[in-house]
């Protein structure tokens, strides 16, 4: 495992006042930093104000950062780098803590199951801590990843919280383009493993057994030795491609003798991992979480090995066989079909023509292949991240938004771009995915050979499959020139009304807070002193049931225009022109 820095004290909150407090810091240190970056137009510092913050809360805070990181086309790509670098706060868990959760899972006295057992952590994480240990029966070196004692109680408190600010979100349109409800799903499929590190060890059981076709080992488990709380596998004793980056820049000379040593080769070792990221993606559908420089292992013979994944990833099939097709056009230069696969991973299209915006994806994918094959290009400009950041901007531009799906095959593919930085700096990207649609069609014929005549009539309507949604793209272009030649008006009250909401919203939150103010002080003491609880003291006082009446109204009246804004705002059953 990584070696990570010293644990961080935590700051603990009492359930109803830490909630209001976090909510408090996350507002008014946001809004500074939105400040400092409309002002000085420096995304760097205001991603580090952002990051700072929220490297001071414990929880979910740090991943849903990294989340946000995905969305390059809504923020500034110095901006996302910042906050996909957060380092979480982790609650320190002493050894008596480790010694009991071990015991009581595993009902035995520690030292009956391990012949020795380490006090002091080799990795420390958000929600649990791993130890080295070396089992009795059988006789094998082990790590053993133990549940934190707090990290059921953060993950309830801080999903409440983001759900309750997901709706404060929408109700104010505030992030337009992120899709709160497909963030707070990712927090609950992920924290799953958190809770409950069953699921983390069924998920590594399976990704071993895929992976194997790869060439790329993964720990066994100890299933006998494995509860919620805790997870007992393989140590692997060989470093991880952070750590052997490390020791290249600290002494380059005794590095290259390692590898050499070991029959090492880097370039080697990129080809297989890429290939193999291509596979998990869109031939197995179940992919490791992580393929970052942390968790990807350097073996003999230049194998590699994969560690410290939750649950294996995948996605819908329909989207996946969209995904391939896109690859497979890139890969053949049909830029045309790409731009039209790239619609189909998008959840919403504008009211609009959309041949602008397929010209300029048409455009920024030409011009990223010409610069890929140039001879001395850096990493940054051959690498497949920089066409994906290109063509987010273009459908942020023309208001597209793209899918969570494909949000998440551009984090998984950024992690394992900085492992690809480190390992092949000069890697050509579209001659590498050219060489795995090789072996992909060359896998996909041998399946056709041996699964007879019933498999390939079934792949040859999976093909077909492909064509009609091919067909679809060009249906939902001609749609929405129809529907944006028709819904003009609707929209534009649609528009008047939510501007009318939002300032009814305002008026209902600041008479919350005067209320609060004038009838419950004690709930408020927190913020005792403060100026917004001063300039409430300032406003006439009013008897409590003329307080209830006139929220309650304004309360009515923006759910009245809010109804009034989204039936204006439905579309027409669109018709595709002949």
């Amino acid at each position: 495992m990584a070696q990570r820095s010293a644990p961080k004290t935590v700051r603990g909150h009492a359930p109803v006042k830490g909630v209001m407090r976090i909510l408090w810091e996350i507002a008014s240190l946001g809004l500074l930093a939105r400040v400092r970056y409309w002002l000085s137009g420096d995304a760097a510092r205001a991603g580090r104000e952002v990051r700072k913050m929220l490297e001071g809360f414990e929880g979910l805070w740090p991943e849903f950062a990294r989340i946000l990181a995905r969305r390059t086309d809504l923020f500034p790509t110095e901006l996302c780098a910042e906050l996909g670098e957060v380092e979480p706060a982790v609650p320190e868990t002493t050894f008596d803590q480790v010694k009991a959760i071990v015991e009581q899972d595993l009902k035995k006295p520690i030292l009956e199951t391990f012949r020795d057992f380490t006090e002091h952590p080799e990795h420390v994480g958000w929600f649990a801590q791993v130890h080295r240990a070396l089992l009795r029966n059988p006789d094998v070196e082990v790590a053993v990843k133990i549940q934190s004692p707090v990290a059921v109680e953060l993950i309830a408190r801080d999903l409440k919280v983001l759900k309750f600010a997901g709706k404060l979100s929408r109700s104010l349109h505030l992030l337009h383009g992120v899709n709160w409800s497909d963030v707070l799903w990712e927090l609950e499929q992920s924290s799953l493993a958190r809770v409950d590190l069953r699921y983390e060890a069924s998920g590594r059981r399976r990704l071993r057994k895929s992976l194997r076709k790869h060439k790329i080992y993964v720990p066994y488990v100890f299933v006998n030795f494995t509860s919620r709380r805790v997870i007992v596998s393989e140590h692997l004793a060989a470093p991880t491609l952070e750590q052997v980056e490390q020791v290249r820049r600290a002494d380059p000379v005794r590095a290259e003798a390692w590898l050499a040593a070991n029959n090492i080769s880097l370039k080697r070792a990129a080809k297989r991992l890429i290939g193999s990221a291509f596979r998990q993606l869109c031939e197995d559908n179940l992919f490791h979480d992580d393929l970052s420089p942390e968790h990807v292992l350097v073996l003999r013979d230049g194998r590699l090995a994969v560690v410290g994944n939750g649950i294996p990833g995948s996605f819908d099939r329909q989207f996946v066989a969209v995904f391939q097709s896109a690859l497979r056009a890139l890969g053949n230069r049909d830029l045309d079909k790409f731009a039209d696969m790239l619609f189909l991973m998008c959840d919403s299209l504008p009211v609009i023509d959309l041949s602008a915006a397929k010209r300029s994806i048409i455009r920024t994918a030409r011009t990223y292949l010409a610069r890929a094959s140039l001879l001395h290009a850096s990493h940054g400009e051959k690498t497949i991240m920089a066409l994906a950041a290109d063509t987010s901007r273009v459908l942020f531009a023309n208001r597209i938004t793209a899918s969570w799906q494909l949000m998440g095959v551009l984090e998984f593919l950024r992690r394992l771009d900085a492992s690809l930085a480190l390992l092949h700096p000069q890697l050509d990207y579209p001659k590498a995915l050219g060489g795995y649609l090789q072996k992909a069609a060359s896998r996909h014929l041998s399946g056709l050979a041996g699964g007879g005549v019933g498999h390939t009539i079934g792949r040859a309507l999976q093909s077909a499959s492909e064509m009609v949604m091919f067909q679809m793209a060009s249906l939902r272009r001609q749609a929405q020139v129809f529907q944006g030649a028709t819904g003009k008006v609707a929209y534009f009250y649609s528009m008047v009304m939510n501007l009318l909401s939002r300032a009814v919203l305002v008026s209902v939150i600041a008479g919350i807070w005067i209320f609060l103010n004038h009838h419950h002080e004690n709930w408020v003491a927190p913020f005792a002193g403060h100026w917004l609880a001063e300039a409430a003291k300032e406003f006439e006082y009013y008897p409590y049931e003329a307080w209830l009446a006139a929220l309650v109204t304004l309360a009515y009246l923006y759910r009245a225009l809010r109804r009034m804004a989204a039936k204006l705002a439905e579309s027409e059953a669109p018709l595709p022109r002949r």
